[in-house]
């Protein structure tokens, strides 16, 4: 398998619940589990203290869902609590059929959780300690949701091991939009497999968040208007429907899998459900459909890498947002179009979709993730066939360049310079702590 296939395989993992308060109660969760194989009298009521420090985003992200719906827990502390109370070997799938004993014991031990963000922090980031009995335990997550990369026990060091390793240098020095279509046409069969479980996954995500909401929410009232005929019943508004339903799900804390993109559960349903309406429309259900979801897959992990997992800009617009217009106007090219007209066409179409919505913020994760999502996902659609009639925003308009690979770099220097918002955010907006470990 190459290396980039590699790199795409790793940012897709399955996930219940949003990813990044799924991650702290990982990082919980190892830390108790080692702290207690050290201990073996140790119980679950001697917890005395548990302290996790995030990166600023994780903190931004973990604030305001769901954790578990149905036991009515929601944020970081229930996150960090609940881990106690989990298997770290089922990784993301950690809050995944929970019993009301679980979420009991989580909720009582919540006050004895401190979730704080590291403004000195720049990569994804999580520590946890969990403190029982005068012993303590450790683990720290970097670099990527699930990556478990230290653990210790009073002092001593049981695990260590660096951040995968992904060949992030080689794909980062790609410059041309060549090299993307050349990959996803030319994919090993185990990234193929990884690319279709991930539409079957987030596909059955939505048909069981649209059972779990019912009449409740944006993605019902959003189904309502199609159906009352206020919104077009056309193949854009049935994938803004549909993804507003597994957002939404997601974020209320309901227990349902998705498959992530670029490590994000909302960035992997952009980048598979809309595309999936555009193949229910056409009908192509096939290796093309493979084929153009792996494209937005693959450049949304570009565009993540140069703008960060986690940043001011909104991962499941801008990134994944970036990703599906590329992945609908591939898909939309008639299947004859030769590697030049591909090139121009694509490369239009996230042209297009860089200079309409990129600048869009993230401010924490929650209901707004629904409004975020299907707004990119309209201007994705559009953006797409305004290209396959021709039309390209001018190079030098804004963040736009001739190559389109650049204008993804582009994106990644506004992320980088909106560092100060995005601690404005986390500091003024949402109240948070203003400390920093050194």
């Amino acid at each position: 398998m190459s290396s980039i296939a590699k790199l795409l395989e790793e940012g897709m993992e399955t996930s219940v619940v949003c990813t990044e308060p799924a991650a702290i109660g990982l990082a919980v969760s190892a830390a108790f589990d080692a702290l207690r194989k050290r201990i073996p009298d140790l119980h679950l009521e001697d917890v005395e203290e548990i302290k996790v420090e995030t990166d600023r985003d994780v903190y931004k992200n973990s604030l305001g869902v769901g954790v578990a719906y149905d036991h009515e827990l929601k944020g970081a502390k229930h996150a960090a609590a609940l881990g106690i109370f989990c298997d770290p070997r089922e990784s993301l799938h950690l809050f995944q059929n929970l019993t009301s004993e679980k979420a009991s014991g989580a909720r009582k031990l919540a006050p004895k959780a401190e979730v704080i963000p590291n403004y000195g922090w720049e990569e994804l980031h999580i520590e946890a300690k969990v403190m029982a009995r005068n012993h303590g335990g450790i683990a720290h997550i970097i670099g990527g949701h699930s990556n478990i990369s230290y653990i210790a026990v009073d002092g001593e060091v049981l695990f260590r091991q660096e951040a995968k390793d992904v060949a992030v240098s080689e794909f980062k020095s790609w410059d041309d939009l060549n090299l993307f279509i050349k990959e996803i046409e030319d994919l090993p069969p185990e990234a193929e497999r990884k690319i279709r479980e991930a539409i079957e996954v987030n596909y059955e995500a939505f048909i069981e968040a649209e059972r779990c909401i019912g009449e409740r929410g944006l993605g019902a009232l959003f189904k309502g208007l199609i159906k009352q005929d206020n919104s077009a019943q056309d193949c854009i508004n049935r994938a803004r429907m549909m993804l507003s339903m597994a957002v939404e799900a997601r974020m209320a804390g309901f227990n349902i899998k998705v498959m992530t993109c670029a490590g994000s559960g909302n960035m992997g349903l952009v980048a598979t459900l809309p595309l999936k309406a555009v193949a229910e429309r056409f009908g192509q259900d096939g290796e093309k459909l493979v084929r153009a979801v792996g494209l937005a897959q693959l450049i949304a992990t570009y565009v993540s890498e140069y703008s960060g997992k986690l940043s001011a800009l909104c991962g499941c617009s801008i990134k994944a947002g970036i990703g599906l217009t590329a992945g609908v106007a591939y898909y939309l090219l008639e299947e004859n179009s030769t590697r030049e007209q591909k090139v121009k066409t694509i490369g239009s179409a996230i042209n297009n979709l860089a200079a309409n919505i990129t600048g869009m913020i993230c401010d924490g994760a929650g209901l707004r993730c629904v409004l975020k999502a299907t707004t990119a996902t309209q201007a994705a659609m559009e953006s797409a066939l305004f290209a396959l009639e021709g039309v390209a925003i001018p190079a030098g308009a804004g963040i736009v360049d001739q190559n389109p690979v650049l204008t993804l770099r582009n994106i990644g220097k506004v992320s980088e310079g909106m560092v100060e918002t995005d601690r404005m955010l986390i500091k003024e907006i949402l109240g948070a702590p203003d400390r920093q470990s050194m």
